[in-house]
């Protein structure tokens, strides 16, 4: 199922994401690229709803990874880039790692906003990963999947922290999949 809601996004949705350049700069923005397709897809284009059960639950995690890999996969190929999922450099798989030769490496980790350990993925998870990975960059990609915040508001609260403290961290990066009303249903 993950993997026919990929293709089919990717070719209603198609964008021209290209590398320009051999650089760690133009990777980052490649990633950035990715990212926010998956994100137009998910919260502009319907695919929010992919990540609920029947019964109204979020799924688990590992279908919006699945999810997110397929689109990236398209994307990737068509430029030359090497996407791995659960690359296990030692201290664990991390969810993807993209790179363009051996030189730079950019890691994502993919968290539910529901996760308990959304926190640490970020302050500690990612950090181990990189170390293990040889990885100059990181990334954490949030998908909200309730209308509580609280962790997530607290992930943004420690990260403007560090940021404001002159603290290298890892990116950060939120897609909204909360539930919504259809366009028709919206009120002015």
């Amino acid at each position: 199922r993950w993997f026919n809601l990929a293709i089919n996004a990717v070719r209603e949705n198609p964008a021209e994401i290209t590398l320009d350049g051999d650089t760690p700069e133009a990777l980052v923005k490649v990633v950035t690229k990715l990212i926010n397709k998956f994100k137009q897809n998910v919260e502009q284009n319907g695919l929010w709803k992919e990540f609920y059960r029947e019964d109204e639950k979020p799924k688990h995690e590992r279908f919006g990874q699945l999810l997110f890999y397929a689109i990236a996969d398209a994307y990737c190929d068509a430029n030359d880039l090497d996407i791995s999922r659960e690359s296990n450099g030692g201290n664990g798989p991390v969810d993807f790692k993209l790179s363009q030769g051996s030189g730079f490496k950019y890691l994502v980790e993919m968290k539910l906003s529901s996760n308990p350990k959304l926190l640490d993925g970020y302050t500690v998870q990612l950090g181990a990963y990189a170390a293990s990975e040889k990885t100059q960059r990181t990334g954490l990609v949030v998908v909200r999947v309730s209308g509580k915040a609280s962790q997530l508001d607290d992930l943004l609260a420690l990260r403007k922290k560090l940021m404001t403290d002159g603290k290298k961290c890892p990116d950060l990066y939120v897609v909204d999949a909360t539930k919504r009303e259809s366009a028709s249903k919206l009120k002015r």
